[in-house]
């Protein structure tokens, strides 16, 4: 294994305003003032103008808006497709016997929220089961 790459160590004095300022947003950032530091100069001597970076920012802002769309709209099709089967094969309940029907339904509902709660813990999403389903594999729990 090779050695790392030796760096080289830059002392700066800053105005203590910036000073504190870049202190606030790497603990914000969760970043070291070193790495903050390093992509700052990075950035300033690629010799790409404040135009560029803000197109290829907002480039990346419109992709993750287009999947969080795409994302909205899965759901509201599989929220639809529920609703109608539910309604298609669910008949009404008579008012003499909703107070049981609402008893009967209440920890039925509580499980659900519950599997929903734990699913969303899990990290194993929606989109996620979707697209294995599609492919030919199975369900999770």
């Amino acid at each position: 294994m090779s050695p790392p790459a030796a760096r080289r160590q830059i002392k700066v004095r800053v105005d203590p305003e910036l000073g504190a300022h870049v202190k606030r947003y790497c603990a914000a950032h969760n970043l070291t003032e070193t790495a903050l530091i390093q992509a700052a100069v990075k950035e300033y001597l690629s010799n790409t103008s404040p135009y560029e970076s803000l197109m290829r920012r907002l480039d990346r802002v419109s992709q993750q808006l287009e999947q969080s769309k795409h994302s909205a709209l899965t759901l509201a099709e599989a929220f639809a497709a529920f609703v109608r089967l539910w309604l298609a094969h669910t008949p009404e309940v008579p008012s003499r016997d909703a107070a049981h029907v609402w008893r009967e339904a209440l920890p039925r509902y509580r499980r659900f929220v519950d599997h929903v709660a734990k699913r969303l813990q899990a990290d194993d999403a929606f989109f996620l089961e979707l697209s294995r389903v599609s492919e030919g594999g199975e369900p999770r729990d």
